[in-house]
């Protein structure tokens, strides 16, 4: 398997998450034979398996016997997300991941539903192999706020009036909570106390909260190439993201009209340049930009050997976020 580009300034951490590759690739080969093939795209060309990346980081304080055993974890967590990916392009019917068609629509529905349980079964296993209850109690709690925000944004979808607090919990539950469980799970191995297990995994979610932020403004600045789907996606299938949720909180009144249905579905590009127009974008970037800060705080309270490692990792990200 061959990793992702951006690890390259990063040699000492590009060399750890070798060890993650080969763990995913022998999950990969220990697949049914009929799943090989279909899951060789997603298991074998990873993106930049950040989560893994940052569980690897907080665990730096372990000792080396124990990193065969932290690779296998930090796997089970990149397993864990690429299952959940399978089943948000179902969701959303979308039509591509990572620059390829889509495993739903290569394989189809059902197959890609059996696919994606069966990647979520060999996530648990891997992790139940740190014999740790606190450790597969995140995982369970991460799974179970993974689908209950999916839930909340599917049945909710083309709603596009909720608050800030709704839209934080949803983003929370599917995307900020596995980079919790990664700073949790690293900082539980690396053998950090209780408290400062919690505050890594708080950092976590500080930082899930910031990446998702960034996701919602490359859907309105980023392009169809770089991103691998077409921008404009969320407004045009009725999901609020934060810069709408700015524009709502200015109390304007074409926003407001805009987004009543259908008008939302039928004026979506009119409304996209209403956000831009009130500079909700520029806002957008600010707020994502604290949390972002904010995550970089609290690691910063804790002791591990990759400290300063961690800061350079997530300023690089926020060069390409922000």
């Amino acid at each position: 398997m061959d990793l992702s580009r951006f690890w390259d300034p990063f040699p000492s951490l590009r060399q750890r998450l070798t060890g993650v590759a080969h763990a995913i690739e022998a999950t990969w080969e220990g697949s049914p034979a009929p799943f090989k093939k279909d899951l060789e795209p997603l298991l074998l060309t990873p993106g930049k398996m950040l989560r893994p990346a940052f569980l690897l980081m907080a665990a730096s304080s372990a000792k080396e016997e124990d990193l065969p055993l932290i690779s296998r974890t930090a796997a089970a967590v990149e397993i864990l997300h690429i299952a959940s990916l399978i089943h948000d392009d179902i969701l959303d019917n979308a039509p591509a991941r990572r620059g390829i068609p889509a495993l739903h629509r290569r394989v189809g529905i059902k197959r890609a539903v059996l696919e994606g349980d069966y990647l979520l079964s060999r996530a648990l296993q891997l992790a139940s192999e740190a014999s740790d209850p606190f450790l597969l109690e995140g995982v369970n709690r991460a799974m179970e706020n993974l689908c209950t925000s999916e839930i909340d944004q599917d049945f909710g979808r083309g709603g596009l009036f909720i608050d800030r607090e709704r839209y934080l919990t949803r983003v929370r539950g599917k995307t900020a909570e596995l980079f919790g469980l990664s700073l949790m799970a690293g900082a539980k191995l690396g053998g950090q106390s209780r408290d400062d297990i919690r505050l890594a995994y708080e950092a976590g979610i500080q930082f899930g909260i910031s990446f998702q932020i960034a996701d919602d403004i490359l859907d309105y600045r980023g392009s169809k190439e770089k991103l691998g789907k077409p921008t404009g996606k969320d407004l045009r299938e009725g999901i609020p993201t934060l810069p709408l949720i700015l524009a709502r909180e200015k109390s304007d009144w074409m926003t407001d009209l805009l987004c009543r249905k259908p008008l939302n579905i039928l004026f979506s590009r009119t409304l996209y340049r209403r956000i831009e127009r009130l500079g909700c974008l520029d806002e957008t970037e600010r707020e994502g930009r604290a949390y972002l800060d904010r995550s970089r705080e609290m690691m910063n309270r804790l002791d591990f050997p990759d400290k300063s490692l961690f800061g350079k990792v997530v300023e690089e990200l926020a060069g390409r976020q922000f």
